[in-house]
């Protein structure tokens, strides 16, 4: 099984403002900027990286491709077995797309009416009883699904929805992040840090493989 980001965040849950008050900056002008504003803007894809890569989440939207060899994997727990595809890297927004190549390795595309997916925090995607699953072409590959993850807030510009609705304690954790990349730490304020940002994060960590 494989995740890659096709559509990476287009945006941030924290802005530059966001920083400045964090950090006690004093930036200039009208709107506000200050000399190291490319490096802020750094230091928030990585905190926002850390916070994704620690809890398992996506912050704000992006678009995932989940691939593996084959359809066969089985909910053990259910009393009748069906494959299922666990959507990793919550929350979901949408389901793009179900694809497969066939035996002569052609990409092809599953009919939407043909699966359904669970309201789980980790949501699943499940074949329906009545749908026949294909014959694949033998690669790593060979099954896709694209979907669409991150906090999103409907209603609203995308930029305002999604950076809203990020939980206020994981824009917290990102801000402890960026003021141990931006300023000197000793060693012991870097520990206090660090273990400020785990008791933080710890209660929203995603369990799941």
């Amino acid at each position: 099984m494989n995740i890659e980001i096709l559509v990476h965040p287009t945006q941030e849950p924290l802005s530059l403002a966001d920083v400045y008050g964090h950090l006690r900056l004093d930036p200039e002008g009208s709107p506000p900027e200050h000399p190291l504003d490319s490096l802020l803007r750094a230091h928030i894809v990585a905190a926002r990286q850390m916070v994704e890569q620690h809890t398992r989440r996506s912050l704000c939207e992006q678009t995932l491709r989940l691939s593996r060899a084959c359809f066969e994997t089985y909910d053990q727990s259910a009393i009748c077995y069906r494959p299922f595809f666990e959507l990793l890297r919550p929350p979901l927004i949408s389901v793009e797309s179900v694809q497969y190549y066939d035996v002569d390795n052609t990409l092809q595309t599953i009919d939407p009416v043909n699966y359904f997916v669970s309201a789980d925090l980790v949501a699943r995607l499940y074949f329906k009883s009545s749908y026949t699953l294909p014959l694949t072409y033998s690669r790593s590959d060979a099954v896709q699904v694209t979907y669409k993850t991150g906090y999103h807030a409907y209603g609203g510009s995308p930029i305002e929805s999604s950076a809203a609705d990020v939980p206020e304690a994981l824009k917290s954790a990102m801000k402890l992040h960026v003021q141990m990349l931006y300023d000197e730490l000793m060693p012991d304020e870097q520990v206090r840090v660090l273990d400020a940002i785990e008791s933080i994060l710890s209660p929203y960590r995603v369990h799941t493989y």
